[in-house]
């Protein structure tokens, strides 16, 4: 599924295997909008115009570029004042606990984790949503938590690991540094932040974990007072003696070199792929990495 903010106009589109857009009714945004799977169908999660932050239910019908998009209701407003700058997209992973069948999307669950910006401050904030059964839907928020030790100029991005149950954070910090924490799902307390190298970015970072917890970070780099050129990507995986549980190898340039911007990361199974956009408003995507 392709969800996406209009490139002249502040409309979210959505699209199943490239097939015909459909313009989601009354979701205007400034920024790019976020998608999770769960058991009762995609959720899709945007900014609105008025910092608040919005969730509605997609389902289809079909396959290929035919399927039909249905809209599930009307947007809800996630509660608990969970305001961002709204020119700030959200974060937002689906939780999968192998220890309880319920939190999982395929047995009755679609459980997340959003992060966010504060909207008059730079510290990032985190919130559950713990939703079963006949409880999924619109009301089970958590009230929103500061995260430890995390300000952030941008928005920060989030995956989700089933197979060591943690949820993992990477944000641009105001040293303009790459740094990670993690939370095990449930636990009041994050892991101390970690530096991701040298590498220095002054835009939202990519993250994407595959199924056995290896993964990669991409960065639009900044220096000299410059943000762009060509994307760098490093690879990530689980290491208990890092604060994260993280260990990074070597940041490696794109070899496209193109000059990309809303950049992102998503995983099947043990394989990586990204998603850009160019400077005409074009999205592109390739795959980046197989662990």
């Amino acid at each position: 599924m392709q969800v996406w903010r209009g490139y002249d106009n502040n409309n979210i589109w959505v699209s199943i295997n490239n097939g015909a857009p459909l313009a989601w009714p009354n979701g205007q945004s400034y920024a790019a909008p976020q998608v999770v799977w769960t058991a009762y169908g995609f959720r899709v999660y945007h900014t609105g115009t008025d910092g608040h932050i919005y969730y509605a239910g997609l389902s289809y019908s079909g396959n290929g570029p035919s399927a039909n998009l249905t809209a599930l209701g009307g947007w809800q407003q996630v509660p608990n004042n969970v305001v961002t700058p709204n020119d700030s997209p959200p974060a937002v992973t689906a939780l999968y606990n192998p220890g309880d069948s319920t939190s999982d999307p395929e047995n009755g669950g679609e459980s997340v984790y959003l992060a966010y910006r504060g909207a008059n401050s730079t510290q990032i904030y985190g919130v559950y949503f713990y939703g079963v059964g006949s409880n999924r839907y619109p009301n089970n928020w958590h009230a929103p938590t500061a995260i430890p030790s995390a300000t952030s100029e941008v928005a920060p991005s989030l995956a989700y690991n089933q197979s060591w149950n943690r949820i993992v954070m990477a944000w641009a910090g105001q040293d303009a540094h790459v740094w990670v924490a993690s939370q095990i799902v449930g636990n009041s307390s994050w892991s101390a932040p970690d530096m991701v190298g040298t590498m220095q970015t002054v835009t939202r970072p990519a993250l994407a974990l595959t199924d056995d917890g290896a993964g990669q970070i991409a960065v639009v780099p900044y220096a000299n007072g410059y943000s762009g050129g060509t994307t760098e990507f490093i690879s990530i995986y689980r290491d208990s003696t890092r604060p994260a549980g993280v260990l990074y190898l070597l940041w490696t340039g794109e070899i496209t070199g193109n000059n990309w911007t809303n950049i992102f990361l998503s995983s099947n199974n043990n394989d990586v792929y990204f998603n850009a956009t160019n400077s005409l408003g074009y999205d592109y995507w390739k795959h980046t990495g197989s662990y």
